[in-house]
């Protein structure tokens, strides 16, 4: 005879789908990543550099985007606000630092 446990109603259940969950007025990960990812993809070859200031989740976006992963690696990655990231371009996006300290 084995012993089978039930669900439990208290017990916490994962949440899936929070990519596609978009809070009223707000935007899912999933098309802040798709939006990020388009934005990468308009940048022109040149200038070499450029900086950007941008709150960590969007940072967040553009780094999942630079390695082309999905909204569930919103969950994943953790970038430190007021830390400097930095993607390079070769023939693809690269992260190169991530959650640096600013200098």
């Amino acid at each position: 005879m084995g012993f089978r446990s039930k669900p439990s109603p208290c017990r916490p259940r994962p949440l899936g789908g929070r990519e596609r969950f978009a809070p009223p007025g707000g935007e899912s990960r999933d098309s802040l990543l798709r939006r990020a990812g388009i934005w990468l993809a308009t940048l022109p070859a040149t200038p070499a550099r450029m900086l950007v200031l941008a709150d960590a989740t969007v940072i967040r976006a553009l780094a999942i985007a630079a390695l082309g992963g999905d909204g569930a690696m919103m969950a994943r990655l953790d970038i430190a606000p007021l830390t400097r990231t930095v993607l390079t371009r070769h023939a693809t996006w690269r992260l190169a630092t991530s959650s640096a300290p600013l200098p």
